[in-house]
C-alpha cells in the first residue's frame, strides 16, 4: 500500500503560530504550571517537524478570500496499524482552524473534512483515527456529524518530581529488564487492556486488539530508546513499567518520564502493590534527574485511575479518541 506523498513544508512558523494559538488545546498548552508562549512554541516546532520531516504526511489547507491560508488538516498514514489490522490506516494528527467565531471556524473545519473524506477515498484508506482534545467540542461534533465514532476518553496525568518527597518507608527495590523478562511480561499483558480502545472499538476482533499489545512489547525490548524497569514480588518479576525520557529542557526546563505501559501481576492487584510501585518509580525517576512523570490512561480504567490518583497525580488534559471505518 502507496504511502502519502512527502510534503515540502510551505507553511512559515509565523502562520502556524497563529493558528496554533486560535486552537489553545492539547497536553502542554492546557498544563497551567507551564508558560503558556513556551508551550505553543514547542507546538509550533512538533507540527513543523512533522510536516518537514515524515515522508508519510499530506496536508490539507483551506484558504480565506485573501488567499491567506487560514486552516490546516494534517493525516498521517500508519504502516505499523495497516500492517497489523490487514486495513489502511491514517491518523489524523491535527486539524487547525483560524478565528474565534464559532461560525466562521465550523465553516473552516467543514471545508477541511471534506477534502480529507476525498483524501481517503483516492488513497483507499479504510481506518481513521482522531485524538481531539476534548475542550474542543467544536471538532469533535464536526467529526461526528461525517461518520466518526466516540471510542474512549484518554487523560494525561503528571507528577512533579521537583515536589516529591521519597518515602522512606517504602522498601521495594527495583532494577532493568533483562531478555529472560519478556515472557513474564507478555504473561501479565494477557487481557490487562480490555479497557483500551482497540477493545471498545467493536470493528477489530478482539484477538487483533490483544496481539497488538504484544507487539509493542517486542518492541519495547528492542528499542534503545525505550526503557524497562521491573519489580521482583518474592523473588518473581511482578510488575514493569515501559517508558521513555523526553528531554524539553529547551522550551520548558525540564526532562519527562513518558510513561508507555504498566503492568502488574494480576494476583497482586488490589493489595497495595501498584501505589508502592508507583513510589519506588518516583524516587527511581528523581535519581535520573528527571523533573516530571507523564503518565496517559483510558479513563474506563478505573483501577488504574484510583492508583494514580491515590499517588497525587494530577489530571491535566483529556483527549476524545474517535475512530472511522470507511
Amino acid at each position: 500500500m502507496a504511502a502519502f506523498k512527502h510534503m515540502q513544508n510551505l507553511f512559515s512558523k509565523e502562520l502556524l503560530k497563529r493558528l496554533i494559538n486560535d486552537n489553545p488545546y492539547g497536553r502542554y498548552i492546557e498544563d497551567r504550571d507551564l508558560s503558556t508562549a513556551s508551550s505553543v512554541q514547542y507546538v509550533v516546532d512538533c507540527v513543523d517537524q512533522l510536516i518537514d520531516n515524515s515522508k508519510d504526511v499530506e496536508v490539507i489547507t483551506h484558504e480565506a478570500h485573501s488567499g491567506i491560508t487560514d486552516g490546516l488538516l494534517i493525516v498521517q498514514n500508519s504502516g505499523w496499524d495497516t500492517e497489523h489490522f490487514g486495513k489502511k490506516t491514517a491518523i489524523i494528527k491535527y486539524i487547525l482552524a483560524m478565528g474565534n467565531e464559532p461560525d466562521a471556524k465550523l465553516l473552516i473545519i467543514n471545508s477541511l473534512l471534506q477534502k480529507f473524506i476525498f483524501l481517503c477515498k483516492d488513497n483507499k484508506i479504510e481506518f481513521v483515527v482522531a485524538k481531539i482534545p476534548s475542550l474542543d467540542l467544536l471538532l469533535i461534533n464536526a467529526l461526528e456529524r461525517i461518520g466518526f465514532s466516540f471510542i474512549e476518553s484518554w487523560v494525561f496525568n503528571k507528577l512533579d518530581l521537583r515536589k516529591y518527597a521519597p518515602n522512606h518507608n517504602n522498601s521495594i527495590t527495583l532494577r532493568c529488564a533483562e531478555k529472560t523478562d519478556l515472557n513474564f511480561i507478555l504473561e501479565f499483558s494477557k487481557n490487562a487492556f480490555v479497557t483500551q480502545r482497540f477493545h471498545a472499538d467493536r470493528n477489530i476482533a478482539y484477538e487483533k486488539a490483544e496481539s497488538l499489545y504484544s507487539k509493542w512489547i517486542h518492541s519495547a525490548f528492542t528499542d534503545s530508546n525505550q526503557k524497562i524497569i521491573v519489580y521482583d514480588y518474592n523473588g518473581i518479576p511482578s510488575a514493569f513499567l515501559i517508558y521513555y525520557i523526553n528531554n524539553l529542557q529547551d522550551y520548558f526546563n525540564l526532562k519527562y518520564a513518558m510513561w508507555k505501559m504498566v503492568l502488574i501481576r494480576s494476583d497482586l492487584r488490589g493489595r497495595g502493590i501498584g501505589a508502592c510501585f508507583f513510589n519506588a518509580l518516583f524516587a527511581y525517576h528523581k535519581n535520573e534527574g528527571l523533573d516530571i512523570i507523564d503518565s496517559g490512561l483510558s479513563i474506563r480504567n478505573i483501577a488504574s485511575l484510583n492508583v494514580h490518583n491515590k499517588t497525587n497525580f494530577k489530571i491535566i488534559s483529556v483527549l476524545t479518541t474517535l475512530h472511522l471505518w470507511t
